[in-house]
């Protein structure tokens, strides 16, 4: 996926409804999971998310938040 930058504009990012904490969008369309302060073991957070294309060719992310199953997807259209 290729995301085009505007020239001078700013990347705000926004928290994703359900995951606050764990993930956050932003206006350029870009996905990335939240950093936790502190943490050494387990996968590295705070990091961009890279998508997966799902049938229609429309952009797709797996989010997985604690407590709950790990099936959720966020579309990126």
């Amino acid at each position: 996926m290729v995301v085009a930058e505007a020239v001078g504009a700013a990347e705000e990012w926004r928290t994703i409804s359900g995951a606050e904490g764990f993930y956050s969008v932003s206006n350029l369309g870009r996905v990335r999971s939240e950093p936790v302060p502190g943490k050494t073991v387990g996968r590295k957070r705070g990091r961009i998310l890279t998508p997966s294309l799902d049938t229609k060719g429309y952009a797709i992310f797996k989010l997985c938040v604690p407590g709950q199953r790990c099936d959720r997807h966020a579309d990126a259209h």
